[in-house]
């Protein structure tokens, strides 16, 4: 849900990586799939070796094919890939605010390179450097294809990784042409990529994007799919948003004006497509799964998907009004904190005001427990505003004892004595914050709050205790050294009997046993 929160603590430290540095996630996705291989490989069941987890949803292989251009003698190398980084190619007369299409780049990427001059290939047949055509092409394809966007390039003139900024279109479906096998091309010297006829489909399922124009900072988001309801949430730290039409960069590739309306990114950084017959298949188990589950409750299978859309979407809501409170409630707590500094901390004497009607070298009592809370800047404030006990933390008329003419002694050092100013600042501000309080409990209904806040509004000298005037009740002073002088009797009594007992038993003699 929108409020899940994980504590990377653990996670960082069996990496070996500091927690509070940030990670780039190319170097980081190839250091976690390292660790995680080599864990799986030591996890064997039955003798299966799990090792081969990772690339079996990852791992894909290239094949090059390099052509010399006068003899036409082929060289063939494969190499295996977990992800692909794709340069960001700029479109010829891309205009400026224009934006690129990954298939563009996938294009791109693939496009025959010719070796010529001073990068010129050493021909074996010919014994010589030869002007050459080197071709790449996909020779395996994995079901998860993990694209990585060269956002990074190394600056010649600064001599510093730099960011390129070029905005990118996402289409939510990427077709990938390979090669059925390698034989297939034999020595043909026009052998290209598009004419090998055979594409998969790949269908866009998460997005990273880096937020910053720095190659050295910035922060981090993700676009994520779920695989069974086709709706995108973006995950921004602990929140997690709706995105009611996906990534904002995506678009229908088969539609022009979708392409054009869609604003690119220059923020997309790392891609997952998965191919579309493996996103079938797994979206079926899903839902498979939560069909048995819905069978048992006499549901159509008909209704499956629309059941659990609507689960899913109603989860979602009732997790995301619990985030939206949370939040506002950080900001309240937050703002507290903001006024306890500008208004106690530092003074500041246009937020202090005049203290009228009394002293300003007036002391007030305030309750311990309460200014705790209040300092603390947590919530522990909420369990008083919840109890509708305000007018017990605004009003210390409720701490009087019971003949109303001041403290009773155990009460009264349960407090502080604060200035007249202070006891204002802290009064307005904890009435600030429960008019929040209340409007955040009821989703903003105003005559709620206004009927729960009529109780505050008091004259202020009404709630003061001071030192001069009521701050001790006479009458329970009495009454508490009349106890505490009974408790003080009692005690020197059995001072006394045990000083008697020391003494008789030093005056027995104690007469060895001589058997």
């Amino acid at each position: 849900g929108p409020c899940s929160i994980v504590c990377t603590n653990e996670f960082s430290a069996a990496l070996s990586l500091e927690n509070n540095e940030m990670q780039d996630p190319n170097e980081f996705a190839r250091l976690l799939f390292d660790r995680m291989r080599e864990t799986l490989r030591s996890s064997c069941i039955d003798g299966g070796d799990l090792g081969d987890l990772l690339p079996s949803i990852f791992g894909g292989s290239f094949l090059y094919i390099t052509t010399c251009s006068e003899c036409f003698q082929q060289t063939r190398k494969s190499e295996e890939f977990m992800e692909v980084t794709l340069p960001i190619a700029d479109d010829v007369g891309l205009q400026q605010n224009s934006s690129v299409d990954i298939q563009r780049c996938v294009d791109f990427y693939l496009d025959p390179e010719h070796l010529v001059r001073d990068n010129q290939y050493f021909c074996s047949n010919c014994n010589k450097k030869c002007d050459a055509k080197r071709e790449l092409f996909f020779k395996k394809l994995p079901p998860v294809l993990n694209v990585q966007l060269a956002r990074y390039v190394f600056d010649r003139e600064t001599l510093a990784k730099r960011k390129v900024k070029t905005k990118v279109l996402l289409p939510n479906e990427l077709r990938v042409p390979f090669i059925v096998s390698d034989s297939q091309y034999g020595k043909k010297q026009n052998a290209s990529f598009a004419n090998s006829g055979v594409e998969a489909d790949y269908v866009l399922c998460a997005v990273q994007n880096h937020l910053g124009s720095s190659a050295y900072q910035g922060h981090y988001t993700a676009d994520v799919m779920d695989w069974t309801t086709g709706r995108f949430y973006e995950f921004n730290d602990g929140e997690v948003t709706l995105l009611e039409d996906g990534p904002v960069s995506s678009f229908e590739p088969d539609s022009d004006e979708d392409r054009r309306l869609t604003r690119g990114s220059e923020d997309a950084y790392n891609l997952f497509y998965v191919e579309k017959s493996y996103l079938s298949m797994k979206s079926l188990d899903e839902i498979a799964k939560v069909t048995e589950i819905n069978n048992r409750k006499q549901e159509t299978h008909d209704n499956v998907l629309v059941s659990m859309k609507f689960e899913r979407d109603e989860h979602y809501d009732r997790e995301e009004k619990v985030q939206k409170k949370m939040n506002r409630r950080t900001k309240r707590l937050q703002e507290r904190s903001n006024l306890i500094c500008r208004r106690l901390l530092f003074r500041d004497k246009a937020l202090m005001g005049h203290a009228s009607d009394f002293s300003s070298g007036q002391s007030v009592w305030l309750d311990s427990s309460m200014l705790r809370c209040f300092f603390s800047c947590d919530d522990s404030l909420d369990e008083y505003f919840r109890k509708a006990r305000v007018a017990s933390i605004l009003n210390n008329n409720s701490y009087l004892c019971k003949h109303s003419n001041g403290l009773n002694p155990y009460v009264a050092c349960r407090g502080k004595l604060v200035s007249f100013e202070m006891y204002k600042a802290v009064k307005e501000i904890i009435e600030a914050e429960y008019e929040s309080f209340l409007r955040d409990e009821s989703d903003g209904d105003e005559t709620h709050v206004v009927n729960c806040t009529k109780k505050l509004k008091t004259p202020l000298q009404e709630f003061v205790i001071t030192k001069d005037s009521n701050i001790q009740c006479k009458r329970c002073g009495l009454s508490c050294q009349s106890e505490m002088r009974g408790k003080l009797k009692f005690l020197e009594g059995i001072v006394s009997m045990y000083d008697a007992l020391a003494e008789e038993q030093s005056d027995i003699e104690i007469v060895p046993d001589l058997r």
